[in-house]
């Protein structure tokens, strides 16, 4: 009896030693790193403007299942720069504005990407912005000034990333930085984006940037080009509109030179590239930059469009997510709110034709103030447009730009009718700038967990950094 009781208790220990190690096992395979990471930003992509983006269309956003909000201040808790919150992100700090990838006493800190490559990961940063714009640059650059272009772009080319992809370049030019690039080793492609779209691999480091033209210009209907065709019956699927329009010249982007393809497009290109042959991994960061301009140009109809092109690429990584759920993360977020924008309680039921007719009749393209004009004339063209009787406010708006030193007097009073035809619809913007407002946070896949609830945005940089430090 005694033998055998002794032999219950030895087979019982034994089973609790191989359970221990089991759970340690387990434990152990739970603690590893997802081992393809997609960092996601929405530049100025704030709240209100992803829920006006929901009457356009279902987002990929929102079928995320971890939600929850990234809080935006910079290190002195005042409204944060694209900077400042591209270094919380990145590098896991908080810092001044103006500032890149150093800490609030000036000293370097290394960023998610930065250990990634060093722990053998495959590394992509893609915008729908210029390359070394102050984003992307959080990710390799450390320099006190984001408008050290010339000194960020250098650092670009000695970070050794796989993929570095721009729409542009700031502050330099376009052959002169591809010859600085090509001597730094890098294969360059910024003439023709339909060679960088026909590259069959990696086989050492890559920097995409020919500024191609404004990405979410689109095409009359009797364009010649069969490709900007494509692009103008993508947003008319997108927005909802019959006849889309091209804008000949954007402010802030200079003429439209070439098409383009979206940004959905390169972040599809860059996973089938990265994912190739690649057994350690890969991190991307793919920021939807221009969401953030037309927040600051108070242009609903564009940052619209830049949201929703910003979500297909989303999408692309959502359709990778489906092929590795077990070994995939992707967290999606924005920097800061941008313009402040405000929706009225009740909207009309025709809000997205509303907004694109809006877009069409007071851009600048079909209705164009002249420098003389006074009170009288810009009612009477207002109201051939529908917009009538202004109010006292809305004849204030507009003697301010009037009496003003404004050098460009006719895009100013065009931004104003504009702002103004779609405050009649609900749609209102409180600011040109930044705002302190908490953005939204998405997550899905390994370790998405991680982001659920309430997070300073220096959590995000600390916990994918988490992924890649040396335990």
């Amino acid at each position: 009896m005694k033998k055998l009781k002794t032999f219950v208790f030895l087979l019982g220990a034994v089973s609790l030693l191989f359970l221990l190690q089991a759970c340690a096992t387990a434990t152990q395979t739970d603690s590893q790193p997802p081992k393809y990471v997609f960092l996601m930003i929405g530049d100025g992509m704030g709240q209100n403007p992803v829920k006006l983006a929901r009457i356009h269309a279902k987002l990929n956003l929102d079928t995320m299942p971890v939600k929850g909000e990234l809080q935006t201040g910079n290190v002195l808790g005042k409204t944060t720069d694209s900077a400042a919150a591209a270094t919380a992100l990145a590098c896991g700090v908080k810092t001044y504005n103006g500032t890149l990838g150093l800490d609030k006493d000036s000293k370097p800190v290394e960023s998610s990407a930065e250990l990634a490559k060093k722990a053998g990961y495959k590394v992509g940063i893609l915008t729908s912005v210029t390359f070394n714009h102050a984003t992307p640059a959080g990710f390799y650059a450390h320099v006190a000034k984001r408008s050290e272009y010339a000194k960020i772009a250098s650092q670009a080319y000695a970070a050794n990333y796989d993929l570095i992809v721009g729409y542009g370049i700031s502050g330099l030019k376009e052959d002169a930085a591809a010859e600085d690039a090509e001597k730094a080793g890098l294969q360059v492609f910024h003439k023709n984006q339909d060679a960088f779209f026909a590259l069959e691999a990696i086989l050492k480091p890559t920097l995409v940037f020919k500024h191609f033209g404004y990405e979410m210009n689109r095409p009359k209907a009797d364009s010649a080009s069969k490709a900007l065709n494509t692009y103008a019956a993508e947003a008319a699927e997108l927005l909802a509109i019959q006849e889309p329009t091209v804008i000949p010249q954007d402010p802030g982007y200079g003429p439209v030179r070439d098409a383009v393809r979206p940004l959905n497009e390169y972040t599809a290109k860059a996973i089938e590239l990265l994912s190739k042959d690649n057994p350690k991994g890969f991190f991307i960061m793919v920021e939807g930059g221009k969401i953030d301009l037309a927040g600051h140009s108070n242009d609903t109809y564009a940052m619209i469009t830049e949201l929703l092109e910003f979500d297909q690429a989303v999408a692309r990584a959502l359709d990778f997510y489906k092929k590795h759920p077990n070994d995939t993360l992707i967290v999606v977020t924005a920097d800061h709110n941008t313009g402040g924008l405000t929706l009225s309680e009740k909207l009309p039921a025709d809000l997205p034709a509303r907004i694109a007719k809006n877009n069409t009749n007071f851009n600048g393209r079909k209705f164009t103030f002249r420098k003389n004009e006074t009170i009288r004339t810009i009612e009477e063209k207002m109201a051939k447009f529908g917009i009538k009787n202004l109010t006292a406010a809305e004849k204030e708006s507009f003697e301010k730009i009037l009496k003003s030193e404004n050098n460009d007097k006719v895009d100013a009073l065009n931004r104003n009718a504009l702002r103004i035809a779609d405050a009649r619809i609900g749609i209102t913007w409180t600011t040109k700038g930044h705002t302190p407002d908490n953005v939204y946070l998405f997550a899905v896949g390994k370790g998405a967990e991680l982001f659920s609830g309430v997070h300073s945005n220096s959590d995000v940089g600390k916990i994918m950094k988490g992924f890649y430090e040396k335990k």
